[in-house]
């Protein structure tokens, strides 16, 4: 009888609301986990399948792509994971950042508005023009303490051109800026494109110039003739022709 009379006084009190129940935690409650992403800031690099300059790659990363961080695996290279793909890119064109993730996706941030292509291309191009008379060719050479005589070979007068004039970094190397930059096709080409020509071994890239319109792309070429405008389609240079790569986007 006991029984029954404290069983009835339990559902009272349970009916009553003046029994407090332990707290179950939910069992699907929001986590967050701390990762690394990394932002692609400088052109659109290549995306390596292992990391290592002038291997096999899977196209390119495109610039502004938030993506996942596997590893730092040195001071040149950054191991992602880009379109569920795996893969290598060069350090020098991404941002390695800590971030903390949850279930709910974080929107990607709207790139800032940017002055046409076009602007961009025609603000290298004059600065380069502006050059001429101004630089010595020496190969090997990056020598840039005189502004009236700068001593700079074919990669890094392009180098310098594009960093003094549109703030933006490549490497020192014509065949490092090839790989660093999406190709384009030679029906494709426009201003402000880099582009690739063989000049002692056949097939082998070994010089590189601005294309600059029209048929035209000016380069920095030799000790006899420093900075010249030349015609793409003359039989040496169509002859010697390899690539192009878009820097400008």
């Amino acid at each position: 009888m006991k029984k029954q009379l404290l069983s009835a006084s339990v559902a009272l009190s349970l009916l009553a609301g003046s029994i407090a129940l332990p707290t179950i935690p939910a069992a699907h409650a929001a986590t967050s986990t701390a990762s690394q992403t990394g932002t692609i800031i400088n052109g659109s690099p290549y995306f390596h399948k292992t990391p290592k300059s002038g291997e096999a790659t899977m196209g390119f990363v495109k610039k502004g792509s938030v993506v996942k961080v596997v590893e730092v695996t040195n001071k040149y290279w950054v191991k992602i994971v880009y379109n569920g793909t795996t893969g290598w890119v060069s350090s020098n064109y991404i941002k390695v950042s800590s971030t903390t993730s949850s279930s709910t996706p974080t929107p990607t941030p709207t790139p800032a508005p940017t002055q046409s292509w076009e602007k961009s291309a025609d603000k290298l191009i004059a600065y380069a023009k502006s050059l001429v008379g101004k630089v010595e060719y020496k190969y090997s050479g990056r020598n840039t303490d005189n502004p009236n005589k700068l001593i700079l070979d074919c990669s890094s007068y392009t180098q310098y051109v594009f960093k003094q004039a549109l703030g933006i970094t490549m490497k020192w190397g014509a065949n490092l800026q090839h790989d660093a930059f999406p190709h384009v096709s030679k029906s494709n080409l426009r201003k402000g494109d880099l582009v690739f020509f063989s000049v002692s071994t056949p097939g082998k890239i070994g010089h590189v110039g601005i294309y600059i319109g029209d048929g035209k792309f000016i380069h920095n070429l030799n000790p006899a003739n420093d900075v010249v405008i030349s015609d793409i389609n003359s039989t040496y240079w169509k002859n010697h022709y390899i690539d192009a790569a878009r820097v400008i986007k």
